[in-house]
């Protein structure tokens, strides 16, 4: 009882470990998500500024390819969870259209039509911007809450195993004990009557 007890605890621990591994890593990719989201933000916004900015379209790029990337490693993590599937599905959207929305500022700088830009710009950024961040955060937020949740129950499960354990053991040793003086009573009887006797 005392080793499948110890089984049990150490399963336990096995399977709190994997849980946790991969629910950082779910975080780490909503995290990725959101930065990568601001980092396009941020360099539409010094393209605008200035158009022959050449490292701004290279980090809006950048952070476009690592938002799809990051996409994807959520998509294969939540497998089987048709709820956070959906909100990542709200979240592709809402960046496809962010990025096309980007697109079409780039082709009126390049056409050098810097007010046709700002026009689409200040019409669609904060518009598209604004709910696929509210998502990912609610995700985020979501995924911490699970793993808040399951780091609480296995608490509460390696406490009682601990408990049960100990329980057991202290059992062992007391039938131990009582076996002990089982067998000195036993043992000690018959050499007393012995010793009575050669006396």
């Amino acid at each position: 009882a005392i080793g499948q007890a110890l089984w049990s605890l150490r399963d336990s621990t096995a399977r709190m470990t994997d849980f946790t591994a991969h629910t950082q890593t779910l975080e780490r990719a909503y995290q990725e998500m959101y930065a990568q989201g601001l980092q396009m933000v941020a360099a539409m916004r010094f393209i605008l500024l200035d158009p022959s900015d050449a490292k701004a379209r290279g980090t809006l790029k950048q952070a476009q390819e690592r938002f799809a990337a990051e996409i994807e490693r959520a998509r294969g993590l939540s497998a089987g969870d048709a709820e956070a599937l959906k909100a990542l599905d709200a979240i592709e959207t809402g960046r496809s259209a962010h990025v096309a929305a980007h697109q079409r500022i780039l082709a009126r700088i390049d056409a050098a039509d810097p007010a046709g830009a700002r026009a689409i710009y200040d019409a669609e950024e904060a518009r598209l911007w604004r709910p696929y961040k509210e998502h990912m955060i609610a995700s985020l937020e979501k995924t911490k809450a699970q793993a808040s949740a399951e780091q609480a129950r296995f608490g509460v499960a390696v406490a009682a195993t601990q408990t049960r354990a100990l329980a057991l053991s202290l059992i062992a040793v007391i039938i131990v004990a009582l076996l002990a003086v089982w067998l000195v009573r036993t043992i000690s009887r018959p050499l007393g009557s012995i010793l009575g006797h050669l006396g």
